[in-house]
Order: C-alpha cells, then structure tokens, then sequence
C-alpha cells in the first residue's frame, strides 16, 4: 500500500507570485477558519481544488492559496 501524500501549499499576492512562500497547514486550516468565520471582512473563494483566493471587502488586494 502507498502512502497518500497530502498537498503542499503555497500562499502568494497575486500581484506579486513571486514572493510565493510555503504555507505551513497549521496555520493555514486556521487561517482559513478565520476568513470563513469573518465573512463580513474577507470573500473567500473557492475556484478549483486545492485553489483559494482571499480577499479583503472593499480593498484591492488579493491573497492567492494554492497547491
């Protein structure tokens, strides 16, 4: 039986893709917890697997979270 190895993730600006860095999953479960708790502040979407982009309500930025 093979081991099933979970994805690695990169969080990034879209603007600037190559400041990419690692994203440790820890941080990003509950990172993720956040945005979806607070969806007053951020619209988070969901545009594929293992594909999210973050955005702050009202502002331009775009924070990119993908394999």
């Amino acid at each position: 039986m093979g081991t099933k190895m979970k994805p690695t993730f990169n969080f990034y600006f879209a603007d600037e893709p190559q400041y990419a860095t690692i994203a440790d999953r820890a941080w990003l479960a509950n990172a993720l917890r956040a945005y979806r708790k607070h969806a007053n502040r951020y619209e988070l979407r969901k545009l594929g697997t293992h594909w999210y982009t973050v955005r702050t309500r009202g502002g331009d930025a775009v924070a990119v979270i993908s394999t």
